[in-house]
């Protein structure tokens, strides 16, 4: 069994193979009261804002009269070309991957990023109008984030956590419920494919981010990232196919920026501070941070649109910030005996 650093004479795999030996082994592992691990939560949550902000960039390319499948295929051609550096780089290190991580890797590029963010954006493209309910069904994710990360991961939480837990997700629905916009009509009119798309989408990114968790030890957030964007333009190219061509007068310059823009700010910052911060902390945790994601809206009607925010609104910032801020304090809420070896019998 692998222990020491020295035992290999390889530093790009060695750096592996230390992961395998002190989270694949150990088992019960707690996160240190570490720097890194207190701001983890903070990276999570940043990137989630980061991924907010792109809903008011995709609105302006859906109105132009693009598909959500052509949309999110450009958006992961443009991010696959930015990451083609860190991908080659990093073959090696790919390339001693066990078959589980593979399977892994590509639930996550293809699961979480091609289908997850294709579901939620044709959720937002049949009807505009229902978007804060949307996001609202959207905050389901960390159920099944919780869930999984209990079977898969064998993470075990303190009584506390599920105090802070509540506290976030009550937090989070009233960033959304608070809206001035928002009331018991959209619920009533809701179409059920649009609330079947959000929690699907849900769904499948809270799965991702529990099998992402082990991988975020191993690789480095640039190489895992680049691969999770390339393996899902398969997928991606596919549902292409079927989807109706975006006009020519809609393939201007200015509909190309917007679509650089989405990839370079969500994407490729955004996912860079997201792995960053999931390799510190658990993915119990993460999940929580995620809720972050309404209040780039928020940030913008304020600051640009001067829409003032409501007091159900302020209430949910306070509650949500306050969750993060004590799950950041406090890693020790939370014990993993998570395998990296063997990721989960789920995909195998």
């Amino acid at each position: 069994m692998l222990r020491r650093r020295e035992y290999l004479p390889f530093p790009a795999l060695s750096r592996l193979h230390v992961g395998y030996a002190e989270i694949g082994y150990h088992r019960s592992v707690k996160f240190q009261q570490t720097s890194s691990s207190r701001f983890a939560p903070w990276l999570i949550a940043l990137a989630a804002m980061l991924w907010g902000s792109d809903l008011l960039l995709r609105a302006r390319v859906v109105s132009a009269g693009w598909s959500a499948s052509h949309i999110v295929l450009a958006e992961h051609l443009i991010l696959t070309a930015i990451f083609i550096v860190p991908l080659w780089l990093g073959h090696r290190q790919l390339a001693v991957l066990t078959k589980r991580q593979w399977a892994a890797l590509v639930f996550v590029g293809v699961g979480g990023s091609a289908l997850g963010t294709w579901l939620y954006t044709t959720a937002f493209t049949l009807d505009f109008s229902r978007a804060l309910t949307v996001v609202l069904l959207q905050k389901t994710q960390p159920v099944f984030a919780l869930l999984l990360a209990a079977s898969v991961l064998k993470e075990r939480r303190s009584p506390l956590f599920w105090g802070w837990c509540i506290m976030a997700l009550l937090g989070a629905a009233l960033l959304v419920v608070g809206d001035k916009d928002f009331g018991p009509h959209l619920l009533s009119r809701i179409r059920m494919e649009q609330a079947l798309l959000a929690i699907g989408a849900s769904a499948l990114w809270g799965a991702a981010t529990v099998v992402g968790r082990p991988l975020s030890v191993l690789l480095p957030p640039s190489l895992l990232s680049g691969a999770r964007f390339a393996l899902a333009l398969p997928v991606l190219a596919l549902l292409a196919l079927f989807a109706v061509p975006p006009p020519i007068a809609a393939r201007t310059p200015e509909i190309g920026g917007l679509l650089i823009l989405v990839a370079l700010v969500p994407g490729l910052l955004g996912m860079n501070l997201y792995y960053r911060g999931l390799r510190g902390t658990t993915a119990s945790v993460a999940t929580l941070a995620e809720l972050c994601y309404p209040l780039t809206s928020l940030l913008i009607g304020v600051a640009v649109l001067h829409t003032p925010m409501t007091g159900g609104q302020w209430a949910g910032l306070v509650l949500l910030l306050t969750a993060v801020l004590a799950l950041g304090r406090s890693p020790e809420l939370v014990v993993t005996e998570e395998n990296t070896h063997d990721l989960s019998p789920a995909i195998s």
